[in-house]
């Protein structure tokens, strides 16, 4: 959880996890990278989990959702 110290990639990992509503066990092919665009601090993370693939933004900051999306993976 986002604490204001504790901003670590697998917070952030969770919090996409939890937004998307999926299992960790479930997922597969994750991806994170802390990436500083326009001087904000953010995680990309991708995953797959089921039929379909996400991309997150998590601000490195606050733990907040920036972007999501979902597709059905092919």
């Amino acid at each position: 959880e986002f604490d204001g110290m504790d901003n670590t990639a697998a917070a952030a990992k969770l919090a996409a996890f939890e937004h998307a509503g999926v299992n960790e066990a479930d997922v597969f092919g994750f991806e994170i990278e802390l990436e500083n665009e326009r001087g904000v601090s953010k995680y990309e993370i991708k995953f797959s989990c089921g039929e379909y693939e996400y991309e997150y933004d998590i601000d490195a900051l606050d733990g907040s959702v920036l972007n999501h999306a979902k597709e059905i993976d092919d």
